[in-house]
């Protein structure tokens, strides 16, 4: 799902949260942030696989791109295991939990876009690892 949608989506999200739950700005601050920015990954898999740091090229890049899939690489903030990872340190520190309910947002926002276009990529590093080893043709 494009970024811009994303922000709109989210921005609804979180108008409709805040009407419905007494939260302080901060709190619907970093709902919003966290299920923006978990698209970050996208960029730091770009400056890997084309050892370049332009945010500029970057975009460009994805906005070229076909549809994602499989062959598309891991997005490693959207996986289960970085999911848990959020999740374990929420215990420690409660906060995160806001963090992790962006996420949530986002990677749903994400699966109902994917099920709509019939898309296909995976969400388990460990998956991922397993199905590169398995049929290398097919991933990078």
């Amino acid at each position: 799902m494009l970024v811009s949608r994303h922000v709109i989506i989210s921005t609804v999200f979180i108008l409709a949260f805040s009407y419905l739950n007494n939260f302080s700005m901060a709190v619907l601050a970093i709902i919003f942030a966290s299920s923006i920015l978990i698209d970050f990954d996208h960029y730091l898999f770009y400056v890997w696989r084309k050892k370049d740091f332009s945010l500029v090229r970057a975009y460009e890049f994805y906005m070229n791109m076909e549809r994602p899939t499989v062959k598309s690489g891991i997005m490693i903030f959207h996986t289960i295991e970085f999911f848990i990872f959020v999740l374990l340190i929420s215990f420690a520190l409660p906060w995160v939990t806001f963090i992790l309910a962006g996420m949530l947002l986002h990677i749903g926002l994400d699966i109902y876009d994917m099920k709509l276009n019939k898309d296909k990529r995976v969400f388990s590093f460990v998956k991922y690892l397993v199905l590169k080893i398995k049929y290398p043709e097919r991933y990078l």
